[in-house]
């Protein structure tokens, strides 16, 4: 689904994916490879532009060892910026 500006939640999802990404030195392309989906379309929920799945979720959270919670942590404030990197 292509959207011109992203949901709040999708956003902030996409944020902390990129958040996560980067502090884990892994690129776009090495992720996108493991997700078995186009780099675009890694971009593109980075960006909060395509919703993340909660079995895509599901399994970032098995490919960086962390709980599916990581992805929602400070979202209780919708009004909540998305991380900057």
């Amino acid at each position: 689904m292509w959207k011109d500006h992203p949901d709040t939640v999708d956003a902030y999802v996409g944020g902390r994916l990129r958040l996560l990404r980067n502090s884990q030195g892994k690129t776009r392309a090495d992720l996108a490879n493991r997700l078995n989906i186009s780099l675009q379309r890694l971009i593109d929920m980075e960006k909060g532009l395509e919703r993340i799945s909660s079995e895509r979720i599901r399994k970032l959270a098995q490919i960086y060892n962390i709980k599916p919670a990581f992805f929602f942590a400070g979202l209780d404030n919708l009004n909540a910026k998305p991380p900057q990197q």
